[in-house]
């Protein structure tokens, strides 16, 4: 910014605004900036946040408060007979303003099930042998604010089931 000359015993007050990137870096917890003012008759001249000159010169900080916003939601199931496909469609969304890094779906296997890795998403790593019960996983890798996406989980309801109704659950 150009002040042009500036009287003796005058001041001049100069407001510099910062939009942070939305969504932020995940690893950002603040702006920080330091004015220098230069011309052609002094020494430049560097700005001290706290003004106290016996600590050396301070940039000024502004923290940055970031807030992830991690939804999943569950469709799916259906009446269904042993020996049939049972698809679940999970959807997961990020509504906050930070990206999140490395993001891993699990669910688990319903009782009474066995994991179908034909029907789902690819990608899927189940713990064990995708039986009831088994832990299964799918990396989704890094989710920015406002991202969002959907993937399948699909089962094949056993033979033997002896329950009115699979329960179905996952997280993130």
């Amino acid at each position: 910014v150009a002040l042009g000359d500036v009287g003796a015993g005058d001041s001049v007050v100069v407001t510099f605004d910062v939009a942070v990137v939305s969504p932020a870096p995940a690893e950002l917890s603040g702006v920080t900036n330091q004015a220098v003012v230069s011309g052609t008759n002094f020494a430049d001249v560097m700005s001290d946040d706290d003004n106290d000159d016996a600590n050396g010169l301070n940039p000024t900080t502004a923290n940055v408060t970031t807030t992830p916003g991690l939804a999943l939601s569950i469709k799916g199931g259906a009446t269904a007979t042993p020996g049939s496909i049972v698809m679940y469609e999970i959807d997961y969304s990020n509504s906050g303003d930070v990206a999140l890094e490395d993001v891993e779906l699990t669910a688990e296997v319903p009782a009474a099930s066995t994991f179908d890795s034909t029907q789902s998403s690819s990608g899927w790593r189940c713990a064990l042998d995708g039986g009831a019960g088994d832990t299964c996983t799918l990396e989704l890798g890094d989710l920015g604010g406002g991202g969002q996406g959907a993937v399948w989980f699909a089962t094949v309801v056993d033979g033997d089931i002896a329950a009115d109704s699979i329960d179905f659950a996952a997280d993130v």
